[in-house]
């Protein structure tokens, strides 16, 4: 199942001490849920930043409660009432993972009226929340199938993508009957079938994993993994010889992570055919994870250690080149530098700037770059990758940047994604929320937009808060918004499995 965001994995935790309390005191449980329910109307009365930021993190209070009746009430009239995405966000993570169908009912109902993408992308992975126990699961599995029926877009997506999270086996004849499939839609039904579906969907999972589109091999590849039985593990095996990298670096993750050694010359192999540096690192990683050595992208040296025999350690480890401190496992990226007013603040683009040179003049000579600015609009040094050759000139492109207006992070990297598909990796030097079309639209559109769009493409980010000498205390006044920041964008780098890092000298 895909990870919950970051604020709901320590909600959860609270929700499991939470559902234990309510076994042994359930008047306890009780005054907790009042409590919280008080503190929600408490804050309702205040709508500007610091009071709708406060409400999410209340409406996420709930989570412990959400399969009681009072509070699921509670979480349907407050999806009408909040008027922030982020806020309607976060209902539907916790209204959605209550177990009840008609919790389900009251949301597909409402987003009728939504116009945000975010609360019905959201849905899929609230389904994710669903009580673990049988009788939950079932009522659950039941009622998404009867709304995925007459289902579309979004919708449609979200409600295949949370039979997946909700697991149960009932889903397994709608989702294989469903009809007119889009790729993405495909891949997301190929995941799907591999957490519900056992040795039901073996078939056509082995079916898929030799398509001719990559999305459709790459979605069989995760539903293989998550089966996990003997069947679907051969065929996951067999992958590690296709021809897109994607697929190769997710077989490759996932059968070292089940820990099955006999793939190693299979991985060894597919080392030495790999083109582009991310495929050999993360190569590299489920190799060593699985054979307990680090033998660097020498392939023939991993051959022989797969194969038993014991070569000498290389004399030198493969070294990434690093911005701010992580690790860049990419020949085929993208930089995207934000420049927005606020960046003119405690030399924070001067920060920016003296980094990404830097970076640049410690790449290895055959890595390629896309280099961008990220502003109102979307403005590439060059409509190709840039090369050695052409360093100096964008070293000096980067010099000249001014601070300026505001950020669409949404459009850059939509942009980045639509115009330059062969970059793997996306590297994001930024002081600001990952706005979309302006503040109002709000961090949390980008967030679940970007997730699906990036469900298929599995590009990485690399995400840097910079901020030398901290926060701005004459306009930003919240310590709390820079947190949610911190929250937010480390969230949308992990979850694409990235990194992020808060500069503050």
């Amino acid at each position: 199942m895909r990870t919950p965001p970051r604020t709901l994995i320590a909600i959860a935790l609270v929700g499991a001490v939470g559902a234990a309390a309510s076994i042994a005191a359930p008047a306890f449980a009780q005054d907790g849920y009042r409590k919280a329910a008080k503190r929600y109307d408490e804050l309702s009365k205040n709508h500007d930043d610091p009071g709708n930021r406060d409400r999410r993190y209340a409406i996420l209070d709930l989570f412990p409660f959400r399969t009681e009746k009072p509070c699921r009430k509670l979480l349907r009239n407050a999806f009408d009432d909040e008027k922030t995405i982020a806020n309607r966000v976060a209902v539907v993570h916790v209204l959605s993972g209550s177990g009840a169908p008609k919790s389900l009912d009251y949301l597909v109902k409402a987003f009728k009226k939504e116009r945000a993408r975010a609360p019905i992308i959201a849905l899929g992975a609230g389904l994710g929340f669903t009580p673990d126990d049988e009788k939950s699961r079932a009522a659950m599995a039941k009622q998404a199938i009867k709304h995925l029926k007459r289902a579309k877009d979004d919708l449609r997506m979200s409600l295949i993508d949370g039979l997946g999270q909700i697991g149960h086996p009932s889903a397994l004849p709608a989702l294989l009957g469903l009809a007119k499939l889009s790729t993405d839609e495909w891949f997301t039904r190929d995941v799907a079938l591999g957490h519900v579906g056992g040795d039901g969907a073996l078939a056509t999972l082995q079916e898929d994993a030799a398509h001719p589109l990559p999305e459709i091999r790459l979605g069989a590849a995760f539903g293989l993994a998550a089966m996990g039985t003997e069947g679907a593990i051969g065929t996951l095996m067999t992958m590690l010889s296709d021809s897109d990298a994607r697929v190769i670096r997710t077989a490759a993750a996932k059968l070292a992570e089940a820990a099955h050694k006999d793939a190693a010359p299979a991985m060894a192999k597919a080392l030495g055919d790999a083109v582009t540096l991310r495929t050999r690192e993360e190569l590299r990683v489920a190799l060593t994870t699985l054979l307990g050595r680090d033998l660097g992208h020498d392939a023939e040296a991993w051959a022989k250690l797969a194969a038993g025999d014991n070569p000498p350690p290389p004399k030198d480890l493969p070294e990434m080149t690093k911005v701010f401190g992580i690790p860049v496992a990419s020949d085929s990226f993208a930089v995207l530098i934000d420049t927005s007013r606020s960046t003119s603040w405690l030399d924070r683009l001067a920060r920016i700037r003296s980094e990404c040179v830097g970076f640049i003049d410690a790449l290895a000579p055959d890595a390629t770059f896309v280099l961008a600015r990220a502003a109102r609009q979307f403005t590439p040094y060059q409509e190709s990758f840039v090369t050695e050759p052409q360093r100096a000139d964008a070293q000096a492109w980067i010099d000249e940047l001014l601070p300026g207006g505001g950020l669409d992070m949404r459009l850059a990297l939509t942009e980045t994604l639509t115009r330059f598909p062969s970059a793997d990796t996306i590297v994001i030097l930024t002081d600001s929320h990952p706005w979309g079309a302006g503040r109002s639209s709000g961090s949390r559109e980008t967030m679940e937009i970007f997730r699906r769009l990036n469900a298929t493409r599995q590009v990485k980010l690399i995400i840097a808060l910079v901020m030398p000498g901290g926060r701005n205390e004459a306009s930003e006044r919240s310590q709390p918004e820079i947190d949610e920041r911190i929250d937010y964008l480390t969230e949308m780098a992990e979850d694409s499995g990235g990194a992020f890092v808060h500069v503050s000298e």
